[in-house]
């Protein structure tokens, strides 16, 4: 199936897989892939929640799941349409932190800068949602390739 943990390519020894995931049950599914194919590595989570309804009915355990599944989660905004008020990507970040989880905002920054500030070889960059995450796809692996052997 495509989207479901479709491998996308391999820049500086990091794996980047696209998953079209928007509900907790299908997240926690691809992050235990990842972790698969990671082995000890870090599983680096680039997300963004689908729809301000499903959001607010379920961001709390994609907080958690991602807390559970994910070394590192970036956060996208929210995308969809018909805004509900107090909804936000902030209410599945603030779950997983509330879960132990360790997230970063991409909000000011590209999250290919942010990934490629993270990730080390062997680590499995995995993109979720059913918006236009895949898109970043492309540019993370070239941020990859730019920053491989840079690291600290």
């Amino acid at each position: 199936m495509r989207r479901r943990f479709t491998p996308v390519g391999v820049a500086g020894e990091v794996t980047v897989a696209d998953c079209y995931a928007d509900h907790h049950n299908e997240i926690a599914a691809d992050l235990d892939a990842a972790h698969q194919v990671a082995g000890d590595r870090q599983v680096i989570a680039v997300v963004q929640p689908s729809g301000y309804a499903r959001v607010r009915t379920f961001g709390r355990q994609m907080g958690a799941v991602l807390a559970i599944g994910a070394d590192c989660t970036i956060m996208l905004d929210v995308h969809g349409t018909d805004p509900i008020p107090g909804v936000s990507c902030a209410l599945v970040g603030e779950a997983a932190i509330a879960a132990g989880g360790h997230v970063r905002y991409a909000t000011g920054h590209h999250p290919a800068d942010l990934v490629a500030a993270i990730a080390r070889p062997g680590d499995v960059v995995v993109l979720l949602g059913t918006g236009d995450v895949s898109g970043l796809a492309m540019p993370i692996l070239t941020r990859l390739r730019e920053t491989a052997g840079q690291y600290v």
